[in-house]
């Protein structure tokens, strides 16, 4: 009897201690990651083949030994164009609907950042050439460069919205 009493009192004993103990919040991370399909145009005739990894451009910063600030050269985001019936190559324009700059929670000035595609400035609301292939650079403009000259550790981020078209039929 007098061991079972020891059990019980030093089992008791154990799990009050278990439970007497204050564990606090744990925290954790649950990350989703998945895979976007490509985009198919209006006319489901075609669609964009990623060639680089789009919307993964990084943008580089370095400030000389005299405090000026330069934008190093972006690496190319290139695409085609592809028919859904053969996967064939298309032909295709490019239009540049809006290009929004911001620095934290600041906009930048209009034409603080200029998108190049195949190496020629796309202007707003105005169809590119015709062509097979894009690769596209984004280039620093005096206009952005001299809001950022002041800034210190803040995030810049550029979107450009574009549209794609088929390119007109030669004649």
């Amino acid at each position: 009897m007098k061991k079972s009493i020891l059990s019980t009192m030093l089992l008791a004993s154990l799990s009050a201690s278990v439970f007497a103990a204050d564990t606090g919040p744990i925290a954790d991370t649950v990350t989703w990651t998945g895979t976007v399909p490509a985009i198919v145009a209006a006319n489901d005739e075609m669609y964009i083949k990623d060639l680089t990894g789009l919307d993964n451009g990084v943008l580089s910063f370095e400030r000389a030994a005299d405090g000026a600030l330069s934008m190093l050269p972006t690496e190319l985001e290139s695409f085609e164009v592809r028919s859904v019936t053969d996967d064939s190559a298309k032909n295709y324009t490019v239009t540049l609907a809006s290009i929004v700059a911001t620095a934290g929670a600041e906009t930048l000035p209009a034409g603080s950042f200029v998108v190049k595609q195949n190496g020629t400035a796309l202007a707003v609301n105005t169809a590119s050439a015709s062509v097979i292939k894009s690769d596209f650079t984004l280039e620093m403009q005096d206009a952005g460069k001299n809001v950022l000259q002041a800034k210190e550790n803040v995030e810049v981020k550029v979107v450009a919205n574009l549209t794609v078209a088929a390119a007109a039929a030669a004649l």
